[in-house]
């Protein structure tokens, strides 16, 4: 059946680092909350154009995201993405324009 974890929320929970590519293959996933900790990469090189993921809403707010890289590969399903307090620095990256 359609059964499996739908929504994920680890906010401020201390973890740090890189997320792992293959979290964002979670075939159930719609939800993540991963704010409030000190996550330096998203792993969005984790998003499949072949196999996309069915998430809606990401929220990584208050991290220490400095890049967007893979980002232009998120699923059409994306609606919400929440990026406020990380350390992305420079111009709007055009991937985020790319987004549909």
């Amino acid at each position: 059946g359609n059964e499996g974890v739908s929504s994920i929320n680890l906010s401020s929970n201390n973890l740090y680092g890189t997320v792992p590519a293959s979290f964002w293959k979670l075939p159930f996933l719609s939800m993540v909350n991963l704010g409030g900790n000190d996550i330096t990469d998203a792993g969005f090189t984790g998003f499949d154009t072949d196999d996309p993921s069915p998430v809606t809403q990401i929220i990584l707010t208050d991290n220490s995201i400095t890049s967007l890289d893979g980002i232009e590969h998120a699923p059409d399903s994306l609606r919400t993405l929440h990026l406020t307090q990380n350390r992305l620095q420079g111009s709007v990256p055009k991937e985020i324009c790319e987004l549909t």
